[in-house]
C-alpha cells in the first residue's frame, strides 16, 4: 500500500483545524485520520485545579475531539457511569480506554499513556520510561504536585467542564 503523506497531511490537518493552513499537531505527524476516529478515551481530572485545567485545555487544542473526551471528577454523576466514586480520585486523574473500560491509568501512569497517545509522544514516552531514574523521579514529582496542587497553583471558583465530553451536556465555564 502506498500512502501519499504530503496529501494525507493535508486532509488530515483540514479535518481537525477547519483549513489547511491552521496549526494543528496532525500536520506535523502525518498519520492517518482513520487511525484515530476508532480511539476514545475518557480523561477524567480535577476541574477545581488551576494547572489540571489549563493541561486539559492545553490536550483539547492539540487533540480537538478526537481521541480524547473530559470528564471532571467533580462530576459525580458521570463518573458512576463508570464505577468510579470520587474518594477513587484522590490519587490522581485517571484515564480510561472507552472500548475496553476495564483498561485504566491513574496518576502518573495516566499522564504517561496520554502521552503516548498522541502521534510521536511514544518515543518521548518510551525515553522518559527506558532512562535510568527517570519514571521513579516522575512519579515522585506527580505525586507532590498531586497532593499540593491547590497550595502551588490555586483553586478555581468553578468547576472547568470540557467543550468535548461524552454525554453532550459539555460547556466551558
Amino acid at each position: 500500500m502506498n500512502l501519499d503523506f504530503e496529501t494525507l497531511q493535508c486532509n488530515v490537518s483540514t479535518r481537525v483545524a477547519g483549513t489547511k493552513n491552521n496549526f494543528s499537531y496532525f500536520s506535523l505527524f502525518p498519520i492517518p485520520y482513520s487511525l484515530f476516529k476508532f480511539m476514545n478515551y475518557q480523561v477524567i481530572y480535577d476541574g477545581n485545579c488551576n494547572l489540571c485545567v489549563t493541561l486539559v485545555q492545553i490536550l483539547e487544542n492539540l487533540d480537538r475531539g478526537k481521541i480524547f473526551n473530559y470528564i471532571p471528577m467533580q462530576d459525580e454523576q458521570t463518573l458512576q457511569k463508570w464505577n468510579i466514586r470520587s474518594t477513587d480520585c484522590e490519587l490522581g486523574m485517571i484515564l480510561i480506554d472507552q472500548d475496553a473500560p476495564q483498561r485504566r491509568w491513574q496518576g502518573s501512569a495516566a499522564a504517561e499513556e496520554i502521552g503516548r497517545l498522541l502521534p510521536g509522544g511514544s518515543v518521548f514516552v518510551d525515553a522518559y520510561r527506558t532512562l535510568p531514574g527517570l519514571k521513579w523521579t516522575g512519579d515522585r514529582f506527580y505525586e507532590q504536585i498531586r497532593d499540593h496542587r491547590y497550595t502551588i497553583f490555586g483553586k478555581r471558583d468553578s468547576t472547568y467542564k470540557s467543550t468535548y465530553c461524552n454525554d453532550g451536556n459539555c460547556k466551558t465555564s
